[in-house]
């Protein structure tokens, strides 16, 4: 899609279901979840513009017009019009902010925001948002392939730590959120007992 409109970079906006439209405000319009850049000199320009940006200003906290090296793909289409694309499809890249908006159209890519192994049993698979359990097909998916590659590692002899997830937000995800349908906890498949 992007070489079709003779662009070089290609961005993904973040298509909030309505829900979630007013996180835009804090988030921004566009995902760093993908983008891509060929290696043309106008791509360059883009990403060196952004990388000043990040040297200058990168934390994970909101503030006005920032957030993280997010916010600032927001100004790329003014910037760069003749350079940027902004991927057409939003079905295709989905994630648990805008899954309840697509239904079960199937994405070509799926960002697992929140995901988090936090004990050698359990994951924490979204926090925050709402994913009804008839639209968690890609997590199915995931969570097979993530434990069978945490077996395929065990067996290699290899140390598959984990994740010490912030305990407030763990505690928070169990104890508020989940009864709420805002986050999800999930059994590892052939995780020990």
């Amino acid at each position: 899609e992007m070489l079709d409109a003779g662009k070089q970079v290609l961005i993904t906006e973040h298509a909030f279901a309505p829900r979630y439209a007013h996180l835009a405000q804090r988030s921004g319009r566009f995902c760093v979840q993908f983008l891509t850049m060929t290696r043309a000199d106008t791509a360059t320009a883009v990403r060196r513009w952004w990388q000043e940006r990040c040297l200058e200003w990168c934390f994970d906290r909101y503030e006005p017009g920032r957030f993280g090296d997010q916010m600032y793909l927001d100004r790329w289409p003014e910037l760069f019009p003749e350079t940027v694309h902004i991927l057409r499809r939003a079905d295709a890249a989905q994630a648990p902010w805008n899954r309840e908006r697509f239904g079960t159209s199937e994405p070509v890519f799926y960002h697992f925001q929140g995901f988090r192994r936090v004990d050698a049993t359990q994951v924490l698979l979204f926090y925050g948002f709402t994913v009804p359990p008839a639209l968690r097909g890609p997590y199915a998916s995931y969570l097979q392939a993530h434990g069978e590659a945490l077996t395929t590692l065990r067996r290699a002899g290899l140390n598959t730590p984990v994740n010490r997830y912030h305990w407030a937000k763990l505690l928070k995800a169990r104890c508020w959120l989940a009864p709420l349908g805002r986050a999800a906890f999930a059994r590892l498949p052939g995780a020990d007992a």
